[in-house]
C-alpha cells in the first residue's frame, strides 16, 4: 500500500513481526553513499522491484 510504500525506508519501519526495520535503511544509505538512487515500483499482489543504479565514475573514484 501507498502510506508503507512511503515509510520503507524510515528506520525501525517494518510489517513483519520479526524484521528490525533496518534492511532497506541500509541499503538506500549506501546507494547514496556511493551517488547511487534506489527506484521502487510495487504491484499489489504480484510483487516489489527495487532498481539501484551508481554512476559508473564516482564508483571508479571510491576505489582508486
Amino acid at each position: 500500500p501507498d502510506d508503507q510504500r512511503e515509510r520503507i525506508f524510515e528506520a525501525y519501519f517494518t510489517t513483519k513481526e520479526k524484521g528490525t526495520g533496518l534492511g532497506l535503511v541500509i541499503v538506500k544509505r549506501n546507494t547514496e553513499l556511493y551517488g547511487g538512487e534506489i527506484h521502487v515500483e510495487s504491484k499489489l499482489g504480484k510483487g516489489t522491484e527495487f532498481v539501484l543504479t551508481f554512476p559508473t565514475r564516482a564508483l571508479l573514484q571510491k576505489d582508486s
